[in-house]
């Protein structure tokens, strides 16, 4: 049956276009996805290896060289887990790290894509997970990786050279994404925090216009009512029937204080000044066209910055800056799933920017849907550029999206209350991205 199989591998494989030959996610021979994110209290690894790779690197007897029974998962997971523990060496701030074993998993392989690999069959789709978590007490400031084995590359072998395996590791730090080339020759990299963090990449949203308040001298303010509750004291004592001949005395006391008091009152009226609600003024300030479109622009784009966080109750957090609470879950699943590249097997889009094409801010003015708040409407069109990395490569894609949105002014700022999408499509051919190219770092 297998010897069938290959024939019709030979076969299908010979006139294949060249987007769907071998050596595209992954490769047919041994290959290696490394996945590395560097958080507050962990550096986390995740490793996913075809059986190919597998196979180079650890002796994992099996009823089958071409699958994985799951009778021979757990025997499999702490062959190497152990070989990935001592072959390779993490330090944080200068101290070496022991791992734990946070995961195992199988992934049987999509058999349709079988034909497109005749070298290794189904070891080349055949693919083993593992996660692997070195602790810390407190966020890294250097993080040090040493990967310790490089097997051969028998897809770039030729006679007489045998170049070894290089791995392309994906590194996340702190919302910036990076290659991180690991070879034979140079298997070690060292990551150093820069201070920088996702807070700083942030835009920053115009607050709402204020009311006009009053403006009041804390010296003068203290003087009047000083007046104020001597001349109420004063004058209702000599009011009472007893001391009512004194009450011509007591006005004339008042009046001497008034004049002590009232040119310190009007000399000091610039002296610590500070502005009180005006109780008065019940009219809204509303933004102009052009003030709306400045607001809308980076509460938009923040949207987007939410998903350099990692955990989801941080882009969450993120996205509360930009969202109102009854859309959080809504706008979290639409951004989240135009991320996700179904096409390359679920893995997720690394946002490397977000261009406005036009916003048309289309009403501005109190919103009776949203408790009569100032607000306003607007018609926006992007576009989202994104960055895939997976099995030792990378790639672009760039899609556009249309939608109206409303925004709303909160006690908190403003904040985008609701959307609809009108459009979406994707404007790019996914070419590939050059190797030594971080696109993270110019978002």
């Amino acid at each position: 049956m297998r010897s069938l199989l290959l024939a019709l591998a030979l076969v299908s494989s010979h006139g294949a276009p060249d987007e769907t030959r071998p050596g595209r996610h992954p490769v047919d021979g041994p290959d290696v996805d490394v996945r590395v994110q560097i958080q507050d209290r962990a550096v986390r690894f995740q490793i996913i290896m075809n059986l190919a790779y597998v196979d180079e690197i650890v002796d994992t007897p099996r009823e089958d060289d071409y699958s994985i029974k799951p009778s021979e998962h757990e025997g499999i997971r702490e062959t190497l887990f152990e070989f990935l523990r001592e072959s390779n060496s993490i330090s944080i701030d200068g101290v070496k790290v022991t791992p734990i074993d946070k995961g195992f998993v199988v992934d049987e392989g999509d058999m349709d894509m079988l034909p497109l690999f005749p070298r290794e069959m189904e070891k080349a789709l055949v693919r083993v997970q593992m996660s692997m978590e070195y602790p810390c007490k407190s966020p890294p400031s250097r993080v040090s990786i040493t990967w310790g084995e490089f097997p051969d590359n028998p897809v770039l072998e030729t006679p007489g050279n045998k170049p070894k395996i290089e791995i392309q590791a994906h590194l996340i730090a702190k919302g910036i994404d990076a290659i991180v080339p690991l070879t034979i020759d140079e298997p070690e990299y060292t990551w150093h925090d820069t201070g920088e963090s996702v807070e700083d990449r942030f835009l920053a949203v115009p607050e709402p216009p204020k009311k006009n308040p009053f403006q009041l001298s804390l010296v003068t303010g203290g003087l009047v009512l000083l007046v104020f509750l001597v001349t109420v004291v004063v004058l209702g004592t000599g009011l009472t029937a007893a001391r009512r001949p004194r009450l011509a005395k007591r006005a004339a006391q008042v009046s001497i204080l008034l004049v002590v008091t009232l040119p310190i009152a009007f000399v000091s009226r610039n002296v610590w000044v500070v502005d009180i609600p005006n109780p008065f003024d019940s009219t809204a300030s509303l933004p102009t066209n052009e003030q709306a479109a400045t607001i809308f622009t980076p509460l938009h784009s923040n949207i987007y910055r939410a998903f350099d966080y990692v955990e989801e109750s941080e882009i969450y957090d993120a996205l509360a800056r930009s969202v109102k609470g009854n859309l959080l879950d809504d706008l979290y699943n639409q951004v989240y799933r135009s991320l996700i590249m179904h096409e390359e097997g679920g893995a997720v889009s690394r946002v490397k920017a977000v261009r406005p094409v036009s916003t048309v801010v289309e009403s501005v003015g109190m919103l009776p849907t949203h408790g009569d708040r100032p607000g306003f409407q607007v018609l926006a069109k992007w576009q989202v550029d994104g960055v895939v990395r997976h099995w030792n490569h990378a790639h672009y894609r760039t899609n556009e999206y249309e939608a109206r949105y409303t925004v709303v002014q909160e006690d908190v700022g403003w904040r985008i209350a609701d959307h609809q999408v009108l459009g979406q499509k994707r404007i790019d051919e996914g070419e590939d991205v050059p190797t030594d190219i971080n696109p993270g770092k110019d978002k």
